[in-house]
């Protein structure tokens, strides 16, 4: 292992002391020797039948032994390896269907006690892997002697249809002479390994499986490590264990199936000693098979919990699992593949903490690339999240008017008291935030920063759309955009307040979207104690817009009155405007469609063209 433990599965079976019979075979010569290191390259590329002697392998070299598919190598002297603090491996050997034995006499010797410091990855000083296997298609190790591992003693990877039988692994001088991290087996991107008849004395890990499938472990001997640990657990596995030790935040992202025990026997002591310990994250543990435990000698009861403090997700495909299973969830750095929508469908009364970066694979499509659901739920941003939406890798300076197809960055589905606080969104493709079938929602301080589109083409990146929604707030928030800072297209008892908004069309009702009169109105929508800054229109070249004969290809000049604007209060609007074109007041009404307006305290001043009002609000002189 790299460190302590980055075994996502840790599992520690306490064992009798016993030691395995090894079988010892030793054929005639009739192959192809490697007495130096020297002639390794050569017999491994000519040779099928290859007998390793005695020598020793220079500092910093690593022993590779790629052996071609058949091959049977034995080890019949003692191998050694020169100091140098570094990585590693020692050893490392690869082939499809070959055999890899040791004869009575042969010994490779790891001479750890070179590197032993009694800190293992807790220092500055390199130790090394002993061995990697990277074996297949059916290969056999077997009757194979190890003698003090500098750090892991066997690591194997990228294997399939493995076995390892008979082998003795012995680190006990690490006992006394400061060995640490020396797990016997470390396990992973393999499947259908066996490992049986096997003996193993060490500072660590006697098993350790970080990935993989189909494993069996069979009649293992473990003495002295984490394996067999006689002070602590007969059986132990935890999905919260790190580097830095137990999180007491066991997460289920990681799943652990068919976990079988079967004839576990041994005796423990100390006053901390437990006979069982399990700890697994929500939904991480299913579909276990124990019996014959016999475990005799603890202090302490069994322990199995489930309860957990939080849940993180730390990959897309962990997504579904943990909203399914957990209400206090942490979001951690990755990023969703494209085309993909990361739909956090949260329980009720759920807390989800972003703490990461989030960014999204790039394809044309609608999206969104983010959809968050649920009721009376809190979601909130930490100081060092971010939500990336990388629009620039849509944008086009067209926006809806081009045929590259641009997603929706986020879409909100919340009711019950709902919570959105302290987010961070960055450069969104299209509309960033929509709101729909929402209501008693509140959004507080947002920075929504898509400045980057001013130079980089971004267009209708709308900061929020509100529709088919009512009590919802908004406030404390700022919006850096190409298009609407806010933009309701339906609703009621909406409010925003405290709104800061750069560099696009301002705040704005835009009403008429739907096919029926049910979504086409909207009451009660409150702007107050906001900001509009170097935007192309205000409140809607204007201060003032409002025109009943917009579309999305333009104004039309025909103004309709079949959707009532009635009783619009317009308080304390000042600032100034610039431009050849910037107009204090544009005021466009269908017949009919305007009435009972009260405007006061609107101060705008550097207008280059006159008002145009064809409906004058009460108060206020066109």
């Amino acid at each position: 292992m790299n460190s302590i433990s980055l075994c996502s599965l840790f599992i520690i079976v306490a064992a009798s002391t016993a030691s395995p019979v090894f079988n010892s075979t030793l054929d005639s010569y009739s192959g192809c020797n490697i007495n130096r290191y020297e002639d390794v390259a050569s017999v491994t590329a000519n040779c099928k039948n290859i007998y390793v002697g005695s020598f020793s392998v220079l500092p910093g070299k690593t022993l590779k032994l790629a052996l071609q598919p058949g091959t049977t190598l034995t080890f019949n002297g003692n191998i050694n390896f020169g100091y140098i603090p570094w990585d590693g491996p020692l050893m490392w050997i690869t082939g499809n269907a070959i055999t890899v034995q040791g004869s009575s006499t042969h010994l490779l010797d790891g001479r750890g006690e070179k590197w032993w410091d009694g800190h293992g990855d807790h220092s500055n000083k390199k130790k090394p892997q002993f061995m990697l296997i990277q074996a297949t298609g059916g290969s056999v190790f077997k009757n194979i002697k190890v003698r003090n591992c500098p750090h892991t003693c066997i690591g194997i990877s990228d294997s399939h249809d493995l076995t390892l039988q008979y082998w003795n692994i012995d680190s006990k001088l690490g006992d006394t002479k400061g060995g640490a991290n020396t797990d016997g087996f470390d396990i992973a991107k393999s499947y259908r390994v066996t490992i049986r008849d096997t003996s193993v004395w060490n500072q660590d890990d006697c098993i350790c499986v970080n990935q993989g499938q189909h494993l069996l472990f069979d009649n293992m001997q473990c003495t002295g490590g984490h394996g067999l640990s006689i002070s602590f657990y007969g059986i132990n596995v935890q999905q919260d264990y790190t580097n830095d030790g137990d999180t007491h935040k066991p997460l289920g992202n990681i799943k652990i199936k068919q976990l079988t025990m079967q004839g576990i026997s041994g005796t423990l002591g100390g006053p901390y000693s437990q006979r069982v310990y399990i700890l697994c994250g929500a939904g991480g543990c299913n579909n276990w098979n124990w019996n014959g435990i016999n475990l005799s000698g603890a202090t302490k009861s069994n322990s199995s919990s489930d309860n957990y403090s939080g849940c993180n997700i730390n990959r897309y495909v962990d997504v579904a699992s943990v909203t399914a299973n957990c209400k206090n969830i942490y979001v951690g750095s990755f990023a969703v593949p494209p085309g993909q929508t990361l739909k956090l469908a949260l329980q009720s009364g759920t807390t989800l903490t972003f703490n990461g970066e989030i960014s999204f694979g790039y394809t044309q499509w609608t999206g969104p690339l983010m959809w968050i659901t649920g009721n009376s739920i809190t979601v909130q941003g930490s100081s060092s999240h971010l939500l990336n939406g990388r629009g620039e890798k849509w944008w086009d300076g067209h926006g809806d008017h081009s045929q590259k197809k641009k997603p929706q960055f986020m879409l909100i589905q919340a009711t019950g008291g709902s919570v959105f606080k302290n987010i961070k969104v960055k450069n969104c493709p299209h509309t960033c935030i929509g709101i729909s079938d929402s209501h008693d929602l509140t959004l507080q301080n947002w920075n929504i920063d898509s400045k980057d589109g001013d130079t980089q083409g971004g267009a209708n990146t709308d900061g929020f759309d509100v529709a088919k929604s009512y009590k919802v707030t908004i406030k404390d928030t700022s919006v850096w955009n190409q298009d609407d800072c806010i933009c309701v297209n339906q609703g009621q008892h909406l409010l925003f307040d405290n709104m800061q908004c750069t560099g696009g069309h301002g705040l704005s009702i835009a009403v008429g979207v739907y096919n029926t009169y049910a979504l086409n109105t909207v009451h009660n929508v409150t702007f107050q104690n906001s900001a509009v800054h170097n935007s192309r229109l205000g409140i809607a070249y204007y201060g003032i817009n409002v025109q009943q004969d917009y579309t999305n290809d333009g104004d039309t000049h025909k103004p309709l009155g079949n959707i009532k604007i009635k009783e619009l209060t317009m308080q304390n609007i000042y600032g100034t405007l610039s431009g050849s074109n910037s107009q204090r007041v544009y005021i466009l009404c269908g017949a009919g469609g305007c009435n009972n307006w009260s405007w006061s305290g609107i101060n705008l001043n550097g207008a280059s063209k006159v008002d145009y009002c064809n409906f004058s609000p009460n108060g206020f002189n066109c």
